[in-house]
């Protein structure tokens, strides 16, 4: 992590080296961070995981606890799949 959120571009690594197949993952206010992940870093996380056969959990906590500012749609709205069926 860094202060855009976690890092996709070490997610096939990651992967690699552990046979790890689930991604949990926590975009919106990072506990114990507060962190956001970056919208490009969102687009990349959603490619990266799949790419390497694993599942995502995204866990929400805090989407309605209002922290100000407008809050990033889940992680499952940029993908493809479902924007098509919406």
């Amino acid at each position: 992590m860094d202060a855009d959120g976690g890092r996709p571009d070490l997610l096939a690594e990651a992967f690699a080296m552990t046979g790890a197949r689930l991604l949990y993952s926590q975009p919106n206010c990072h506990n114990p961070t507060g962190a956001v992940l970056a919208p490009e870093r969102r687009k990349q996380g959603r490619r990266r995981g799949p790419a390497a056969g694993a599942f995502m959990i995204e866990d929400d906590f805090a989407r309605y606890l209002g922290h100000g500012g407008p809050v990033p749609r889940p992680l499952v709205a940029t993908t493809a799949t479902a924007r098509s069926s919406t």
